[in-house]
């Protein structure tokens, strides 16, 4: 079965959804309020990548990743979004089924979305597997965090010199 990377379609975008109910429920149980992943509706959340990739905010990138036929995994960046923008460029997210990891999936993923130069993210504390990943993709932890209290989460931001 081969493996593919391409630049995500809107038709791909409920897939997108199914994939990241899957991968967050995979990834964050017991790091996020479970009754935030129970909730979680794959069919709404592929009607708002629908929308996000029918009208992409500019800059925005998302690749997803297929083995064979099947959506297995996705990524995207685009503009940082905070005030002052330094970097300019943030990944968003790269989500990968659990049975994916180790493939070379998630590095073609990040490769695809981020382009080269600086970079920052947000990654849950406590996600062990994610932060070892971007630090050995060079990123490095910033000093911030921040609180989603709606998910029951802090996230810490990590930064990419160049």
């Amino acid at each position: 079965m081969g493996v593919t990377v391409r630049a995500a379609v809107v038709d791909d975008a409920a897939e997108i959804g199914r994939v990241q109910v899957e991968v967050w429920r995979q990834a964050y149980d017991g790091l996020m309020r479970a009754e935030r992943l129970a909730a979680m509706d794959p069919v709404r959340i592929g009607g708002l990548w629908g929308e996000r990739l029918a009208a992409p905010p500019p800059g925005q990138r998302t690749w997803i990743a297929l083995e064979g036929e099947e959506l297995v995994g996705f990524a995207t960046a685009g503009p940082s979004g905070e005030q002052p923008p330094a970097p300019d460029q943030r990944l968003y997210a790269i989500n990968l089924l659990a049975r994916s990891h180790r493939s070379g999936l998630a590095d073609a993923l990040l490769h695809a979305v981020v382009e080269p130069g600086p970079c920052s993210l947000w990654v849950i504390e406590g996600n062990a597997r994610a932060i070892a990943f971007y630090e050995r993709h060079g990123f490095v932890a910033h000093g911030t965090t921040q609180d989603d209290e709606a998910l029951g989460v802090t996230e810490r931001r990590m930064v990419r010199a160049g």
